[in-house]
């Protein structure tokens, strides 16, 4: 009797351990034009943490029927409400991490002037919210507190702060738009004809300018919402014809390398940000500037390749128009 019991007990012990682990993770069987993107959107989880999960050494070759181990999603530590500080972002790319400390992953990443809203402190690190809602820690020095907000504000004050930059963006972005269309027409106007390849590197320019302010979203590849791969692949399908891998690194391999000296209006330009190799990709205009869907900004805008961070991390360039 007490053999049958101890064996009941191990059976009831190691289905609690099964269940535990189906919940912390599932095996997926990868289907055609699946990519560790596509499925950590899928699957509510990081990119990084599918390819740690699974020790995959190219992250961007995916083969059909293979079988994936999936993470469970991981979320922040939210901290109660302690209180309400209006502030920005005090530095350039700046993690949004899960938890107060820096060993931890990001939620996203913000660049210098971000409004965000101060809710609690752990040691030297600030719990953030930002306009869009999301919730992580910063770097106390890395945080310019601009005022103070009462516990509870009335609602009409909540809605105020949290609209505000998007009311903002909106006009940025239809001002840029306009003045982008105005640039390209005059552009066109004052030399006439021009030769095959810049007539397609301009209206490629053209496309994408009309997407500025649409809102960076992982995984995001169509007007509701882009990420930096998921716009380039957009904005040359519709206007050039040509099908590109939704990914920064796969990008990277098509077309022919164009040195930064040569650079024309519509070519691809790469950059190392979060993993080794090319990890980010953006669209160039002209005047050493370039269009992207920046998850730091948090939308579709123009930064110039010689600001600090992306000068640093320029890896290279790749030409698809002829």
């Amino acid at each position: 009797m007490q053999r049958w019991l101890t064996l009941c007990g191990l059976i009831i012990a190691y289905g609690a351990l099964w269940t535990t682990g189906a919940m912390a993770q599932r095996v997926v069987v990868v289907k055609e034009n699946d990519t560790v993107w596509s499925l950590a959107k899928r699957y509510q989880v990081l990119p990084q943490d599918i390819v740690k999960a699974n020790e995959l050494k190219k992250a961007d070759s995916l083969k059909p029927g293979a079988r994936l181990r999936i993470p469970s999603a991981v979320k922040p530590i939210i901290a109660p409400v302690a209180m309400r500080k209006t502030a920005v972002i005090n530095g350039d790319r700046v993690c949004v991490r899960y938890a107060p400390n820096r060993t931890d992953r990001f939620v996203t990443l913000l660049d210098k002037g971000h409004a965000v809203l101060v809710t609690a402190r752990k040691g030297n690190w600030l719990q953030v919210k930002t306009s869009t809602g999301q919730i992580g820690w910063v770097r106390d020095d890395l945080v310019k507190v601009t005022g103070t907000l009462a516990m509870k504000p009335s609602s009409h004050a909540v809605q105020k702060i949290a609209k505000r930059p998007a009311v903002q963006s909106a006009h940025r972005s239809k001002n840029t738009r306009v003045t982008s269309a105005r640039r390209v027409t005059s552009l066109r106007s004052a030399n006439g004809r021009r030769s095959s390849g810049a007539s397609a590197g301009e209206s490629i320019v053209h496309v994408a300018s009309r997407f500025k302010g649409v809102r960076y979203r992982w995984g995001g590849s169509s007007r509701s919402g882009f990420d930096c791969s998921g716009f380039t692949r957009y904005v040359f399908r519709q206007r050039a014809g040509v099908e590109l891998p939704h990914s920064a690194s796969a990008q990277f391999r098509k077309g022919t390398p164009v040195s930064r000296s040569e650079l024309k209006p519509g070519d691809l330009v790469f950059f190392q940000t979060y993993r080794r190799g090319a990890s980010h990709v953006g669209i160039y205009i002209g005047n050493g500037q370039f269009i992207h869907a920046s998850s730091a900004g948090g939308r579709v805008r123009v930064d110039s390749l010689n600001d600090g961070y992306y000068r640093q991390r320029y890896v290279g360039a790749r030409r698809l128009t002829r």
